[in-house]
């Protein structure tokens, strides 16, 4: 259930006729509509279920939630997370005999 209180517009009544009016009105109430949807305006919840979130940060938009293992983190601007860190080296050689 939201916890944001929304006011939404009323839409026009459809004239018999087509007038220039109406269509102003509605594309008017239309674009407010579009407005309020868009804004996320405040949260919160009692209890918040999240199902397939994402395993990295690659691609999302700043302050997307994802997961890397039982870890909730929230995608930043100017932190990356790396999918996978992984690292090879060598030193020097060994030989093996056998008699």
């Amino acid at each position: 259930m939201s916890s944001r209180i929304i006011n939404f517009p009323r839409f026009p009544d459809a004239p018999e006729t087509y007038t220039q009016e109406h269509m102003d009105d509605l594309i008017r109430a239309l674009g407010f509509f579009v407005d309020i949807v868009q804004n996320p305006g405040e949260g919160r919840a009692t209890k918040t279920v999240l199902t397939e979130m994402p395993t990295s940060d690659s691609g999302l938009e700043v302050g997307t939630l994802f997961r890397i293992g039982n870890d909730v983190k929230i995608s930043l601007l100017d932190t990356a997370v790396p999918d996978s860190a992984s690292a090879t080296t060598s030193l020097g050689s060994v030989t093996v005999s056998v008699s």
